[in-house]
């Protein structure tokens, strides 16, 4: 059995300012399985047909895909999201308005889904993935989404160990691309003294007893708990699959060199211009070509004609000669 990689990444999921895109349902994939850790009553749960399980202390609630979800251009995950963020920051949004008001800066007031689609406040998105195209040694469906669903529960007890600062609010299992792959979605936040909840991650982490890779030296962008609990959650996302039987690659691929926008782009228009001035120049070969073509087409009909001439100018002579030997043989 071969080594596969399991990768796992994060990054900050408000995506557009218009939208929250990346989280749309609609997916020719019908085999979608979508589940929230939301905090909704009886009636939203009606609305959205999900059924309370008693028994269910996990939280875990499944999201059935309709024919409607699937077809229509609407986001089913916001709302499940807006409500956790409505139940569980209300009241820090309030104090931030307030605050903003009283310095005179109305035009940072923000309501409560500005704020969820703001990047800083915005919930994480973590894509996990196993393998890569040439992958031969893939999971079924079942145990794919069985060995998310553990690593769903191992981070949300690890969060409930560590001061409960990391809620999971959904995550979608995808199998419609070459490999399976799982978008997990949660965010981080503390409460103070006076019982209001903050979504700050930073202080959160740091609540949460997370360290910093390097603790000598300062914070800043390649020094960050971040760093160590993405390092953390990737470890303990391989360990999970290899504990279901598969073999993983954990050695790191070489970093990539980093390109700045500016550099990026220009790169793309060099490459975008060689590739027109190759075009350009392939259209002129083509052209000349043509014109060769052309010209030797015209020689050769130039010379048919001139057979043609010359043809019948020896018709001419041969019947000349024929006339005149006919009045040699009269003379005779």
């Amino acid at each position: 059995m071969s080594k596969e990689r399991c990768s796992l990444h994060k990054g900050k999921g408000a995506g557009s300012a218009k939208h929250n895109q990346h989280l749309h349902v609609k997916n020719e994939n019908r085999d979608v399985a979508v589940f929230a850790f939301d905090r909704l009553d009886d009636d939203e749960l009606r609305e959205y047909n999900i059924t309370k399980d008693p028994n269910n202390k996990d939280g875990i609630y499944a999201v059935p895909f309709t024919e409607d979800m699937l077809n229509d251009n609407i986001d089913y995950l916001t709302p499940f999201e807006l409500n956790f963020y409505e139940n569980q920051y209300r009241r820090s949004l309030d104090i931030q308005n307030a605050k903003h008001k009283a310095d005179r800066h109305p035009g940072r007031v923000k309501t409560m889904q500005q704020f969820y689609l703001t990047k800083r406040y915005a919930p994480v998105e973590e894509m996990l993935q196993w393998g890569n195209i040439s992958t031969d040694n893939l999971p079924d469906k079942d145990t794919y989404n069985e060995i998310v669903e553990t690593y769903v529960l191992w981070l949300k007890e690890w969060s409930d160990d560590n001061g409960g600062h990391l809620h999971i609010l959904d995550w979608s299992n995808h199998f419609d691309e070459a490999t399976p792959h799982t978008q997990l979605r949660y965010i981080w936040d503390w409460t103070d003294e006076n019982g209001v909840t903050w979504c700050e991650q930073e202080k959160a982490m740091e609540m949460a007893g997370l360290e910093l890779p390097h603790p000598e030296e300062p914070k800043g962008q390649h020094n960050n708990r971040n760093m160590t609990f993405t390092a953390m959650c990737r470890t303990k996302w391989q360990d999970i699959v290899e504990s279901f039987g598969f073999e993983v690659e954990r050695e790191t691929l070489p970093p990539k060199p980093h390109v700045s926008t500016y550099a990026y782009i220009r790169r793309q228009m060099q490459e975008q211009k060689a590739r027109e001035e190759a075009l350009n120049e392939r259209e002129k070969n083509i052209s000349l070509k043509e014109q060769d073509l052309d010209d030797r087409e015209g020689y050769v009909e130039f010379r048919e004609a001139e057979l043609v001439t010359a043809e019948n100018s020896l018709e001419e002579r041969i019947k000349e000669q024929d006339l005149q030997e006919q009045q040699f043989e009269s003379y005779k």
